[in-house]
């Protein structure tokens, strides 16, 4: 009894390792050449496999697109991780390790970002996709910083998820106007901002609703 369940086994995690091997030739390819000039056609050749095998895991290539930013957009383990290590970590040191981590994570993978972006406008598979990795990240944060609502490290009044929403929202804008600056300026330009972005945000978070 026990062969058929471990040959089930086996079927399965081959199956999950080729999937994940398709979304990440697909990668490779799309920061390479761009999404619109990458075909099917090449991320089965790139994976040697049959193009069929591509359809059978994923209907289109924006559905394998989908898949990349559920799968590879790191940002929400890095966010749990930054969460964890930060725990008795004062309001502002937790908020700066924070943006620096994401404003550094979209910089590096600058062109799958922008594609990302771009794609959801006009792909409602991707821009769920791409909302889903977003909610979960807020809310990740949200849960962080009303820990620190609890211990009085901001007003009780103050709509940490709102608060959360115009933080990354921006960040977001800082990368989308200066992600073409080298590493030099840009590392330079974003620290600076993300000092300014967490002073404000805490001076709103501990004086809101006082008069």
């Amino acid at each position: 009894m026990k062969i058929p369940a471990l040959h089930k086994n086996v079927r399965k995690e081959k199956s999950v390792a080729t999937r994940l091997h398709i979304i990440e030739t697909a990668l490779t390819l799309f920061a390479k050449q761009g999404f619109t000039a990458t075909t099917t056609k090449q991320i089965a050749q790139k994976a040697e496999i049959t193009e069929g095998l591509i359809f059978y895991y994923f209907k289109t290539k924006a559905e394998i697109l989908s898949a990349l930013i559920e799968t590879h957009h790191s940002f929400i383990n890095k966010l749990k991780e930054i969460l964890q290590n930060n725990t008795t970590s004062s309001l502002e040191n937790l908020l700066l390790h924070v943006a620096k981590e994401w404003l550094d994570l979209l910089y590096r993978e600058k062109e799958l970002t922008i594609l990302f972006f771009s794609m959801a406008q006009i792909n409602p598979r991707v821009k769920t996709a791409l909302a889903s990795v977003m909610n979960e990240g807020q809310k990740q944060l949200s849960i962080a910083l009303k820990q620190k609502q609890k211990q009085n490290e901001i007003q009780k009044k103050f709509p940490i998820d709102s608060g959360v929403q115009i933080f990354f929202a921006s960040l977001f804008n800082f990368f989308l106007t200066y992600n073409s600056l080298p590493q030099k300026s840009w590392s330079a330009r974003s620290n600076r901002f993300t000092e300014d972005l967490i002073s404000i945000w805490i001076y709103g978070g501990k004086n809101y609703g006082k008069n």
